[in-house]
This record gives structure tokens, C-alpha cells and sequence, in this order.
């Protein structure tokens, strides 16, 4: 398999995972990859188990498409960065990031996504957090090399032309993504 053609873009609820996503879409060399029931979000839960059945799923997908990138959003297996570096070692990673504060404030606007206890408890929102940049840097194998990068919301939010131009150089593609879309709640209209 190429796994060298999966974008696999990680991070937490609100951290910018679905921006990029449909923005990413927008081009035809990028095909989002979705198991089970189609998803506007894209989103793969489905590949919890980290067996080789899901590995011969994601294989099938890509054989059978003449798209350059495969995307994967926020797979589950992304708790797990050992199973991606057995089978997907030259694979993009894409890593969205938000500030604790901001991503506190972003859970406390969202009634269908988080518990009562998670909205009420800031000291939970910061674990999480950290938890979520300890899994990041679960990633260091790819320190210093160019099949990582790190989104960071504000930057993806407040420049979003210069983010989605240095992705489109950095997955090789020469398409100019729609931006218009995005708008400073961190929404796409």
C-alpha cells in the first residue's frame, strides 16, 4: 500500500479538525475516506480497533481511488500512534491545536457535545488539553521531518489564506482552496 498518499489530520472536538477538512475536500485530488454511513464531517470512528481489517479497508479505498490524498479526520486510532507508524510511516500528519482558554470557551457554546461536569470544570478542560498535547507529542518521531505539521486555530482562523497556501505546497497540490467560507467563529457558512 502508499500510504504515503493518507492526510491524516488529528486533534480534538473544536481545534480546527473540520475547517481544514471541508476546506481540504474542496479539491478533487484530496477524497475524504469514510466508513460506515457517509458523514459530513468526515469523521472515522469506525477504525477504533486497530486491526488489520481496518488496514485492508483503508488499503482497498486507496487502490480503488485515483485521488492523490486520502484524508482521514480525527481517526480513533490517532490515540494510538504506534499502530500509525507500523502502517502508515510516510503518511501526512496534520495536527490542529487550540488554545486551553479558547478551547474552553468553545465547549462551554456547544450543549450537544460536552457533558455538564466538562462545561462546569475548567481544571478537566485543562487536562484534556494536555492530554491532547501529550498525544501530539506522542508524534515526535516525525520531529523534524516534512510529513508533520502543526495548525494552530488562531493562525488557521486569522490567516487563513497564508495556512491553506502553505498546505496546498505542502501536499503538493497546485489548486487554490476557498476560504470565504470560513468565517471568524471558527464556522464554515
Amino acid at each position: 500500500m502508499c500510504d504515503d498518499r493518507f492526510l491524516i489530520i488529528m486533534g480534538m472536538a473544536h481545534s480546527g479538525t473540520t475547517i481544514l477538512a471541508k476546506t481540504l475536500a474542496q479539491c478533487s485530488e484530496i477524497v475524504p475516506y469514510v466508513s460506515g454511513e457517509a458523514s459530513v464531517l468526515f469523521e472515522n470512528e469506525e477504525l477504533v480497533n486497530r486491526n488489520v481489517e481496518d488496514v485492508q479497508r483503508l488499503k482497498d479505498f486507496a487502490n480503488s481511488s485515483p485521488a492523490k490524498w486520502i484524508m482521514l479526520k480525527r481517526p480513533w486510532s490517532e490515540l494510538a500512534p504506534d499502530f500509525f507508524r507500523e502502517h502508515f510511516p510516510r503518511a501526512r500528519y496534520l495536527c490542529c491545536l487550540k488554545s486551553p482558554e479558547d478551547q474552553y470557551h468553545s465547549w462551554r457554546k456547544t450543549d450537544s457535545l460536552v457533558s455538564d461536569y466538562m462545561r462546569e470544570s475548567l481544571t478537566q478542560q485543562i487536562f484534556y488539553y494536555a492530554k491532547h498535547l501529550l498525544h501530539a507529542s506522542s508524534f515526535q518521531w516525525f520531529s523534524g521531518c516534512d510529513n508533520f505539521r502543526m495548525m494552530h486555530y488562531d493562525f488557521l482562523l486569522h490567516h487563513k489564506e497564508t495556512a491553506f497556501a502553505e498546505l496546498a505546497k505542502w501536499l503538493g497540490l497546485d489548486f487554490k482552496f476557498d476560504v470565504s467560507e470560513i468565517i471568524s467563529g471558527g464556522r464554515t457558512r
